[in-house]
C-alpha cells in the first residue's frame, strides 16, 4: 500500500470504506456527472484537536486521493533503524490535509492505537470505526487529534 493511500485513510475513514455514504444522494462521479463539491466542505473543527467529518467528505477524499496527493510529500520515518511512521510535509494551506488540523513536518505514527507498520490491517479496523484518533508528533511534543465520522456536521457554536 503507498504512503499515500495511508494519508488519504487518515482523512477518509472508515465512513467511505464502509459505503455509509448519504443514500439519498444520486449516484454518480463527482466532477464527472455531478458538479464536484466544495473540498472539505464535510469537514467541521470542533474543538482544539477534535474534527467532524461527513460520510460524504470521506468518500469525497477517497474519490480525490490524486488530488490530494499533490497537495503534500509523505515520507517514511525510521527511528536508530525502526520504521514509526509518516512525516507530511510542504502542505498546501489550501488542502483538505491542512484543513483536517496536519501541519508541515508533523509524524503520523499510530491511528485508533494501532502503528503505520500494517496498512492493511489498519484498514481493516477501521472499517466500522466510528471515529479515527491520529496520533501525532509535532514540534518534539506527541498529541492526539480525533475524527468523528458523522452523517451531518454539528451546527457551528455561535
Amino acid at each position: 500500500m503507498s504512503k499515500i493511500w495511508i494519508v488519504t485513510l487518515l482523512l477518509a475513514g472508515s465512513a467511505a470504506l464502509a459505503g455509509q455514504a448519504d443514500p439519498k444522494k444520486k449516484p454518480g462521479m463527482p466532477g464527472v456527472d455531478q458538479p464536484p463539491p466544495q473540498p472539505g466542505a464535510g469537514l467541521m473543527q470542533v474543538g482544539p484537536h477534535n474534527w467532524e467529518m461527513t460520510h460524504d467528505e470521506a468518500v469525497q477524499a477517497v474519490a480525490s486521493m490524486p488530488f490530494i496527493a499533490r497537495q503534500l510529500w509523505v515520507r517514511k520515518v525510521h527511528v536508530r533503524g525502526m520504521f514509526v511512521g509518516y512525516k507530511l510535509k510542504n502542505i498546501s494551506k489550501d488542502s483538505l490535509v491542512y484543513r483536517a488540523g496536519f501541519r508541515d513536518s508533523d509524524i503520523v505514527f499510530r491511528i485508533n492505537g494501532m502503528t503505520m507498520e500494517d496498512p492493511f490491517g489498519l484498514l481493516i479496523s477501521l472499517l466500522d470505526a466510528k471515529q479515527a484518533i491520529v496520533e501525532i508528533e509535532r514540534k518534539r511534543k506527541t498529541h492526539k487529534q480525533t475524527y468523528k465520522f458523522v452523517t451531518h456536521l454539528s451546527k457551528p457554536s455561535a
